[in-house]
Protein backbone atom coordinates (compact mmCIF):
# COMPACT_ATOMS: atom_id res chain seq x y z
CA UNK A 1 0.00 0.00 0.00
CA UNK A 2 0.95 3.84 0.52
CA UNK A 3 0.68 6.64 -1.51
CA UNK A 4 3.23 9.51 -3.36
CA UNK A 5 3.77 12.43 -1.10
CA UNK A 6 6.14 13.99 -3.25
CA UNK A 7 8.03 13.64 -7.28
CA UNK A 8 10.86 15.72 -7.13
CA UNK A 9 12.68 15.89 -10.54
CA UNK A 10 16.59 16.85 -9.60
CA UNK A 11 18.19 16.82 -12.87
CA UNK A 12 15.80 19.84 -14.11
CA UNK A 13 16.41 21.49 -10.75
CA UNK A 14 19.82 21.61 -11.28
CA UNK A 15 19.82 22.39 -14.84
CA UNK A 16 18.15 25.19 -13.75
CA UNK A 17 20.31 26.57 -11.21
CA UNK A 18 23.22 28.57 -12.73
CA UNK A 19 25.76 28.05 -9.83
CA UNK A 20 25.21 24.20 -10.28
CA UNK A 21 25.42 23.99 -14.15
CA UNK A 22 29.62 24.11 -16.11
CA UNK A 23 30.38 26.22 -18.83
CA UNK A 24 28.71 23.57 -21.28
CA UNK A 25 25.61 23.61 -19.29
CA UNK A 26 26.07 19.78 -17.98
CA UNK A 27 24.37 19.36 -14.69
CA UNK A 28 27.36 19.10 -11.25
CA UNK A 29 25.34 16.85 -8.99
CA UNK A 30 26.38 13.55 -8.74
CA UNK A 31 26.12 10.38 -6.33
CA UNK A 32 29.20 8.83 -5.11
CA UNK A 33 30.51 6.11 -2.67
CA UNK A 34 32.27 7.95 0.16
CA UNK A 35 35.69 5.56 -1.08
CA UNK A 36 35.18 6.63 -4.27
CA UNK A 37 35.23 10.58 -3.56
CA UNK A 38 38.27 9.83 -1.23
CA UNK A 39 40.62 8.10 -3.75
CA UNK A 40 39.79 11.22 -5.89
CA UNK A 41 40.33 13.73 -3.70
CA UNK A 42 43.70 11.93 -2.66
CA UNK A 43 44.60 11.85 -6.68
CA UNK A 44 44.48 15.76 -6.82
CA UNK A 45 46.98 16.01 -4.17
CA UNK A 46 50.44 17.69 -5.30
CA UNK A 47 53.06 15.58 -5.45
CA UNK A 48 54.63 17.20 -2.49
CA UNK A 49 52.05 17.29 -0.24
CA UNK A 50 53.17 14.62 2.55
CA UNK A 51 49.74 12.77 3.74
CA UNK A 52 50.45 10.17 6.60
CA UNK A 53 48.00 7.72 8.09
CA UNK A 54 47.26 6.10 11.34
CA UNK A 55 48.61 9.10 13.61
CA UNK A 56 46.86 9.60 16.82
CA UNK A 57 46.90 13.01 17.93
CA UNK A 58 46.85 13.17 21.81
CA UNK A 59 47.70 16.83 22.61
CA UNK A 60 48.04 20.48 21.26
CA UNK A 61 50.36 23.00 22.83
CA UNK A 62 50.02 26.51 21.03
CA UNK A 63 51.87 29.92 22.61
CA UNK A 64 50.51 33.13 22.31
CA UNK A 65 49.40 35.05 19.11
CA UNK A 66 51.84 36.11 17.24
CA UNK A 67 54.39 33.72 18.90
CA UNK A 68 56.11 30.60 17.50
CA UNK A 69 53.43 28.06 16.24
CA UNK A 70 51.61 25.37 17.18
CA UNK A 71 52.79 21.87 18.54
CA UNK A 72 50.82 18.44 17.72
CA UNK A 73 52.04 15.49 19.91
CA UNK A 74 51.20 11.90 18.69
CA UNK A 75 50.18 8.74 20.29
CA UNK A 76 53.99 7.62 18.80
CA UNK A 77 55.67 10.18 21.14
CA UNK A 78 56.53 12.20 17.72
CA UNK A 79 56.08 16.09 18.07
CA UNK A 80 56.12 18.42 15.28
CA UNK A 81 55.13 22.20 14.79
CA UNK A 82 53.40 23.98 12.24
CA UNK A 83 52.19 27.46 11.42
CA UNK A 84 48.32 26.41 11.41
CA UNK A 85 46.50 23.26 12.16
CA UNK A 86 43.24 22.72 10.35
CA UNK A 87 40.89 20.68 12.62
CA UNK A 88 38.80 18.31 9.93
CA UNK A 89 38.57 15.31 12.39
CA UNK A 90 35.72 15.09 12.61
CA UNK A 91 32.72 14.84 15.51
CA UNK A 92 34.95 13.54 18.22
CA UNK A 93 37.45 16.40 16.79
CA UNK A 94 40.65 16.44 18.83
CA UNK A 95 41.19 20.26 17.63
CA UNK A 96 37.77 21.08 18.90
CA UNK A 97 38.73 20.65 22.57
CA UNK A 98 42.07 22.58 22.27
CA UNK A 99 40.30 25.45 20.17
CA UNK A 100 37.23 25.66 23.15
CA UNK A 101 39.49 24.89 25.69
CA UNK A 102 42.15 28.17 24.67
CA UNK A 103 39.06 30.59 25.79
CA UNK A 104 38.70 28.86 28.81
CA UNK A 105 39.50 30.56 32.18
CA UNK A 106 38.02 27.91 35.02
CA UNK A 107 41.58 26.67 35.53
CA UNK A 108 43.33 29.60 35.26
CA UNK A 109 44.61 28.89 31.87
CA UNK A 110 43.61 30.59 28.93
CA UNK A 111 46.89 29.44 26.44
CA UNK A 112 45.07 26.10 25.34
CA UNK A 113 48.22 24.25 26.18
CA UNK A 114 48.36 20.55 26.75
CA UNK A 115 44.56 19.50 26.57
CA UNK A 116 45.65 16.00 26.27
CA UNK A 117 44.07 15.92 30.61
CA UNK A 118 40.60 17.30 29.02
CA UNK A 119 37.93 15.17 29.18
CA UNK A 120 34.64 15.40 27.17
CA UNK A 121 32.66 16.75 29.47
CA UNK A 122 30.68 20.28 29.26
CA UNK A 123 32.82 22.99 31.59
CA UNK A 124 35.77 21.20 32.15
CA UNK A 125 37.79 23.52 30.79
CA UNK A 126 35.20 24.89 28.36
CA UNK A 127 34.81 21.65 25.99
CA UNK A 128 31.75 21.27 25.26
CA UNK A 129 30.45 17.36 23.81
CA UNK A 130 28.74 16.55 20.56
CA UNK A 131 24.66 16.29 21.32
CA UNK A 132 22.98 13.02 20.59
CA UNK A 133 19.93 13.73 18.68
CA UNK A 134 18.22 10.83 19.58
CA UNK A 135 18.24 9.65 15.63
CA UNK A 136 20.00 6.43 14.88
CA UNK A 137 20.84 5.24 10.98
CA UNK A 138 21.72 1.88 9.82
CA UNK A 139 23.62 1.49 6.23
CA UNK A 140 23.97 -1.30 3.75
CA UNK A 141 25.66 -1.29 0.58
CA UNK A 142 25.63 -3.48 -2.22
CA UNK A 143 29.23 -3.52 -4.07
CA UNK A 144 27.91 -4.73 -7.62
CA UNK A 145 24.52 -2.77 -7.45
CA UNK A 146 21.51 -5.06 -9.48
CA UNK A 147 19.46 -4.89 -6.19
CA UNK A 148 16.73 -2.00 -7.01
CA UNK A 149 13.84 -2.19 -9.62
CA UNK A 150 15.18 -1.68 -13.20
CA UNK A 151 15.06 1.57 -14.29
CA UNK A 152 15.84 3.18 -11.05
CA UNK A 153 19.38 3.74 -10.75
CA UNK A 154 18.63 7.50 -11.58
CA UNK A 155 16.61 8.06 -8.83
CA UNK A 156 16.49 8.19 -5.37
CA UNK A 157 13.32 6.70 -3.72
CA UNK A 158 12.70 7.51 -0.23
CA UNK A 159 9.80 6.01 1.81
CA UNK A 160 8.16 6.90 5.35
CA UNK A 161 6.83 4.12 8.01
CA UNK A 162 6.11 3.68 11.44
CA UNK A 163 8.40 5.34 12.86
CA UNK A 164 11.54 4.72 9.77
CA UNK A 165 12.64 6.06 7.36
CA UNK A 166 14.05 4.40 4.24
CA UNK A 167 16.57 5.49 1.31
CA UNK A 168 17.51 3.66 -1.56
CA UNK A 169 20.16 4.85 -4.26
CA UNK A 170 22.70 3.68 -6.54
CA UNK A 171 26.07 5.77 -6.32
CA UNK A 172 29.12 5.83 -8.46
CA UNK A 173 31.85 3.56 -7.77
CA UNK A 174 34.85 5.59 -9.37
CA UNK A 175 36.11 3.31 -11.82
CA UNK A 176 36.11 3.83 -15.52
CA UNK A 177 33.83 1.36 -16.10
CA UNK A 178 31.13 3.37 -14.66
CA UNK A 179 29.70 0.74 -12.39
CA UNK A 180 27.00 1.04 -9.25
CA UNK A 181 26.58 0.28 -6.13
CA UNK A 182 23.52 0.23 -4.52
CA UNK A 183 22.69 1.59 -1.08
CA UNK A 184 20.14 1.60 1.50
CA UNK A 185 19.74 4.16 4.59
CA UNK A 186 17.19 3.30 7.20
CA UNK A 187 16.70 5.77 9.88
CA UNK A 188 14.85 5.56 13.51
CA UNK A 189 14.16 7.50 16.19
CA UNK A 190 16.09 5.93 19.24
CA UNK A 191 15.53 7.97 22.63
CA UNK A 192 18.11 6.70 24.49
CA UNK A 193 20.59 9.44 26.21
CA UNK A 194 23.45 9.83 28.40
CA UNK A 195 25.61 6.67 29.17
CA UNK A 196 23.02 4.33 26.92
CA UNK A 197 23.45 7.50 23.91
CA UNK A 198 25.33 4.84 21.16
CA UNK A 199 28.43 5.83 19.84
CA UNK A 200 28.69 7.92 16.51
CA UNK A 201 31.04 5.46 14.83
CA UNK A 202 33.04 8.34 12.93
CA UNK A 203 35.67 5.95 11.59
CA UNK A 204 32.57 3.92 9.20
CA UNK A 205 33.25 0.34 11.38
CA UNK A 206 31.36 -2.15 9.63
CA UNK A 207 28.94 -4.06 11.94
CA UNK A 208 25.99 -7.43 11.69
CA UNK A 209 23.21 -5.46 11.61
CA UNK A 210 21.42 -6.50 8.28
CA UNK A 211 19.20 -9.19 9.87
CA UNK A 212 17.84 -6.04 12.34
CA UNK A 213 17.60 -4.02 9.52
CA UNK A 214 15.44 -5.73 7.37
CA UNK A 215 13.72 -6.81 10.62
CA UNK A 216 13.12 -2.87 11.42
CA UNK A 217 11.53 -2.37 7.45
CA UNK A 218 9.27 -4.94 7.60
CA UNK A 219 8.12 -4.36 10.93
CA UNK A 220 7.26 -0.89 9.48
CA UNK A 221 5.60 -1.83 6.66
CA UNK A 222 8.07 -0.71 4.28
CA UNK A 223 8.01 -2.11 0.42
CA UNK A 224 9.62 -5.05 -0.61
CA UNK A 225 12.00 -2.96 -2.92
CA UNK A 226 13.60 -1.44 -0.19
CA UNK A 227 13.55 -4.88 2.10
CA UNK A 228 15.10 -6.47 -1.02
CA UNK A 229 18.30 -3.96 -0.61
CA UNK A 230 18.59 -4.56 2.53
CA UNK A 231 18.82 -8.27 2.35
CA UNK A 232 21.38 -8.06 -0.62
CA UNK A 233 23.69 -6.21 1.45
CA UNK A 234 27.42 -7.37 2.01
CA UNK A 235 28.73 -4.41 3.89
CA UNK A 236 26.77 -2.81 6.69
CA UNK A 237 27.11 0.32 9.43
CA UNK A 238 25.08 1.52 12.16
CA UNK A 239 25.75 5.42 13.16
CA UNK A 240 24.37 7.64 16.31
CA UNK A 241 23.23 10.63 14.53
CA UNK A 242 25.32 13.28 16.66
CA UNK A 243 25.39 17.26 16.09
CA UNK A 244 27.64 20.30 17.11
CA UNK A 245 26.44 23.49 18.04
CA UNK A 246 27.44 25.92 15.20
CA UNK A 247 28.02 28.92 17.64
CA UNK A 248 31.05 27.72 19.69
CA UNK A 249 34.39 28.96 17.94
CA UNK A 250 35.89 27.99 15.29
CA UNK A 251 39.25 29.23 15.68
CA UNK A 252 41.45 29.15 18.68
CA UNK A 253 42.27 32.16 20.66
CA UNK A 254 46.32 31.60 19.56
CA UNK A 255 44.60 32.18 16.40
CA UNK A 256 46.79 28.99 14.96
CA UNK A 257 44.26 26.07 14.98
CA UNK A 258 40.70 26.03 12.96
CA UNK A 259 37.91 23.69 12.57
CA UNK A 260 35.91 22.67 9.47
CA UNK A 261 33.46 19.72 8.68
CA UNK A 262 31.93 17.91 10.96
CA UNK A 263 34.59 19.29 13.46
CA UNK A 264 33.21 22.25 13.11
CA UNK A 265 29.16 21.58 12.72
CA UNK A 266 28.45 18.24 12.60
CA UNK A 267 24.82 18.20 11.18
CA UNK A 268 21.98 15.35 11.14
CA UNK A 269 21.95 13.28 7.75
CA UNK A 270 18.30 14.43 6.46
CA UNK A 271 20.16 16.70 3.77
CA UNK A 272 22.50 14.91 3.02
CA UNK A 273 24.91 18.15 3.23
CA UNK A 274 27.33 16.75 5.68
CA UNK A 275 30.21 16.00 3.11
CA UNK A 276 28.97 18.77 0.42
CA UNK A 277 29.69 21.34 3.47
CA UNK A 278 33.00 20.42 4.48
CA UNK A 279 34.75 20.61 1.48
CA UNK A 280 32.88 24.20 0.54
CA UNK A 281 34.51 24.85 4.20
CA UNK A 282 37.71 23.53 2.86
CA UNK A 283 37.74 25.82 -0.31
CA UNK A 284 36.40 28.87 1.46
CA UNK A 285 39.43 28.23 3.90
CA UNK A 286 41.59 28.00 1.01
CA UNK A 287 40.34 31.03 -0.68
CA UNK A 288 40.88 32.86 2.18
CA UNK A 289 44.55 32.37 3.15
CA UNK A 290 45.07 32.67 -0.49
CA UNK A 291 43.79 35.96 -0.64
CA UNK A 292 45.84 37.26 2.30
CA UNK A 293 49.06 35.79 0.72
CA UNK A 294 48.11 37.82 -2.84
CA UNK A 295 48.00 41.23 -0.29
CA UNK A 296 43.99 41.58 -1.36
CA UNK A 297 42.47 44.20 0.26
CA UNK A 298 39.80 41.81 1.91
CA UNK A 299 43.11 40.58 3.90
CA UNK A 300 43.94 44.16 5.41
CA UNK A 301 40.70 44.62 7.08
CA UNK A 302 40.09 41.23 8.14
CA UNK A 303 42.28 38.05 9.21
CA UNK A 304 41.46 35.31 6.47
CA UNK A 305 40.40 32.97 9.50
CA UNK A 306 37.83 35.13 10.83
CA UNK A 307 36.59 35.75 7.19
CA UNK A 308 35.91 32.19 6.22
CA UNK A 309 33.97 32.14 9.61
CA UNK A 310 31.98 35.15 8.64
CA UNK A 311 30.97 33.43 5.96
CA UNK A 312 30.74 29.76 6.90
CA UNK A 313 28.89 29.54 10.10
CA UNK A 314 25.64 31.41 8.32
CA UNK A 315 24.66 29.53 5.66
CA UNK A 316 25.61 25.79 7.79
CA UNK A 317 23.66 26.68 10.75
CA UNK A 318 20.18 27.44 8.69
CA UNK A 319 20.90 23.72 6.78
CA UNK A 320 21.48 22.03 10.21
CA UNK A 321 18.45 23.60 11.32
CA UNK A 322 16.25 22.24 8.43
CA UNK A 323 17.92 18.80 8.80
CA UNK A 324 16.78 18.63 12.06
CA UNK A 325 13.09 19.52 11.35
CA UNK A 326 13.37 17.22 8.26
CA UNK A 327 14.49 14.58 10.96
CA UNK A 328 11.94 14.99 13.39
CA UNK A 329 9.08 14.32 10.95
CA UNK A 330 10.69 11.58 8.87
CA UNK A 331 11.12 9.52 11.79
CA UNK A 332 7.61 10.43 13.14
CA UNK A 333 5.98 7.32 15.00
CA UNK A 334 2.81 6.42 16.49
CA UNK A 335 1.34 4.10 13.75
CA UNK A 336 -1.03 4.81 10.56
CA UNK A 337 -3.73 7.28 10.92
CA UNK A 338 -1.85 9.17 14.25
CA UNK A 339 -1.65 12.52 14.60
CA UNK A 340 2.18 12.05 14.17
CA UNK A 341 2.32 10.53 11.11
CA UNK A 342 -0.59 12.36 9.40
CA UNK A 343 0.81 15.71 10.40
CA UNK A 344 4.39 14.12 8.42
CA UNK A 345 2.47 12.88 5.81
CA UNK A 346 0.79 16.38 5.08
CA UNK A 347 4.22 18.28 5.92
CA UNK A 348 5.78 16.86 2.88
CA UNK A 349 3.03 16.73 0.38
CA UNK A 350 1.91 20.45 0.79
CA UNK A 351 5.69 20.83 0.48
CA UNK A 352 6.18 18.77 -2.50
CA UNK A 353 3.25 20.92 -4.29
CA UNK A 354 4.16 24.30 -3.12
CA UNK A 355 7.80 23.89 -4.65
CA UNK A 356 9.08 24.14 -1.08
CA UNK A 357 10.67 21.02 -1.25
CA UNK A 358 12.91 21.43 -4.70
CA UNK A 359 14.02 25.33 -2.97
CA UNK A 360 15.31 23.43 -0.34
CA UNK A 361 17.37 20.80 -2.19
CA UNK A 362 18.49 23.54 -4.20
CA UNK A 363 19.56 25.96 -1.36
CA UNK A 364 21.41 23.22 0.10
CA UNK A 365 23.14 21.87 -3.16
CA UNK A 366 24.07 25.10 -4.34
CA UNK A 367 27.83 26.59 -3.29
CA UNK A 368 27.69 28.93 -0.47
CA UNK A 369 31.50 30.03 -1.50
Amino acid sequence: GGFELLDIDVESLVRAEPTLVDASGMPQAFSIMRDALQRMLIDTLPKEVCLRLGQRLVSINEEERGMGGIELVFEDGTMEQFDLVVGADGVASRVREHVESSYASSNGDSSGKDVDHLSQDVGNGGVTVPSYSGIRVQFGVVPAGGARPAGSAGEFHQWFGDGVYALTGSYGTGLVDGSISDMVAVVFADPAAGANAPPENSNWETSDVRNDCVLRLQRAGIPQEVVSVAQACERCFELGVYEHSTTSPWVSKGGRAVLLGDAAHAMAPFLGQGANQAIQDGYCLASRLAATRAGGLASKVIGPLQSYVLLRRLPVTALQLESRILGIFETAGGGPGTLPQFTRDAFFFANGKLGVAAKVYVSGARPWV
